[in-house]
């Protein structure tokens, strides 16, 4: 098989944009900007295809709409051109170190039957929560074959014009019920715990029961279907607009999957709410702060090096 690699760089044009298109396009087969029809005029000059999309109703809470539009319409685009793996990317996010033979290796290891890859994603933001429903993804990247990126972001049973959306089957069997913009479970409101990170977890669990015909849980789906990496190794810059960077790791108190947790296959089970009842949560809270900061400095160095090495091209 002829790979034919492809990259949908969504989101609205901000700084950074025009850094990531050049780093990525140096790297794969097809790039594409899939971006909103009022940023036209603030697209940069380069050799990608570009998407314009028309944004939802609603924009959904965090945004979380408009950021399965503008990647699922990009992903259909590469399709249409014939990639056959794709990278989900931002359009506020620098790779410094991106390498995709890496990531085509990744993305093959010990691929389970009736997978066609893995589906390569970052070791952060990816809480195993009891209800399970309620466990997440992180939307930071995903890279794997086209119909497993497909199966993550597609908007099928997406109402563009609802705040957030809950797979059926979640619905039913946690007994939710939705009213005026809410998520009501046993009457009570519980919608600021499902975010956007968890919203993509659900449907893609849903989808993924529907076509095998079984049941997963969490940390059957991340062990079998994921491969986790630490975003250090691709040395992503998360650029503000107003200057400085934004940490990829937070809430260091919570007890997040990292690289060599995924490998031993033994994630801590947090929390409906993620609950900080341990000493060492309270100890970590306290230096979450601190984190963060060496997280921002390292992600300076990178930046620093990057744009000294290609001063020319900006």
């Amino acid at each position: 098989m002829r790979i034919k690699t492809g990259c949908v760089v969504q989101g609205n044009i901000r700084r950074g944009t025009t850094e990531a298109l050049d780093v990525i396009g140096g790297n794969f087969d097809v790039v594409i900007l899939s971006t909103w029809s009022d940023e036209k005029e603030k697209i940069p000059a380069g050799k990608f295809e570009v998407v314009l999309n028309g944004k939802p109703p609603n924009t959904g809470l965090s945004n979380r709409n408009c950021q399965r539009a503008s990647t699922f319409r990009g992903i259909k685009r590469a399709e249409e051109l014939g990639c056959t793996h794709i990278l989900k990317w931002r359009t506020d996010m620098v790779p410094t170190k991106l390498d995709v033979a890496d990531l085509i290796e990744w993305s093959y290891f010990r691929v389970p039957s009736k997978a066609s890859s893995r589906i390569v994603m970052s070791a952060f933001r990816n809480m195993t929560v009891e209800p399970d429903w309620f466990s997440s993804f992180p939307d930071i990247f995903a890279f794997g074959r086209t119909d497993m990126i497909k199966m993550l972001w597609n908007d099928e049973g997406i109402d563009y014009g609802k705040p957030f959306n809950l797979p059926e089957r979640m619905k039913k069997e946690m007994g939710i019920k939705e009213y005026d913009g809410k998520m009501l479970i046993n009457g009570e409101d519980h919608t600021r715990y499902y975010d956007a990170h968890i919203e993509l977890y659900a449907f893609f669990k849903d989808r993924l029961q529907k076509k095998l015909v079984r049941e997963f849980s969490h940390p059957e789906i991340a062990r079998d279907f994921l491969y986790l990496v630490d975003h250090k190794k691709l040395g992503i810059c998360w650029l503000k607009d107003d200057g400085g960077f934004r940490s990829i790791f937070q809430a260091y108190q919570h007890p997040w999957w990292t690289e060599s947790t995924w490998k031993k296959g033994r994630p801590f089970i947090n929390g409906f709410g993620y609950p900080e009842r341990q000493w060492w949560q309270k100890v970590k809270r306290i230096l979450n702060p601190y984190v963060v900061k060496m997280e921002i400095l390292r992600q300076s160095m990178w930046y620093r090096g990057h744009s000294k090495e290609n001063a020319f091209r900006y």
